[in-house]
């Protein structure tokens, strides 16, 4: 259901220490399917990214340019 993706986005975005604030704004801006699409780039990273936020707006702006 829709209520267990928002659910299971926002574990991931705790995960990779995304801040709820960043994560409900790219749920709105780019919706749940593109979001994965990001986390999977993120989470291929997680070791290398020292500042996950910062690195979840740019990633969360490159893939609404591809839209």
């Amino acid at each position: 259901s829709g209520e267990t993706l928002t659910r299971v986005l926002y574990d991931l975005g705790k995960l990779l220490r995304v801040g709820q604030d960043k994560l409900k704004h790219g749920i709105q801006k780019a919706g749940p399917g593109k979001l994965l699409l990001v986390f999977d780039y993120l989470i291929a990273r997680s070791d290398t990214i020292k500042y996950p936020d910062a690195y979840f707006e740019k990633a969360l702006g490159t893939q609404l340019d591809r839209i």
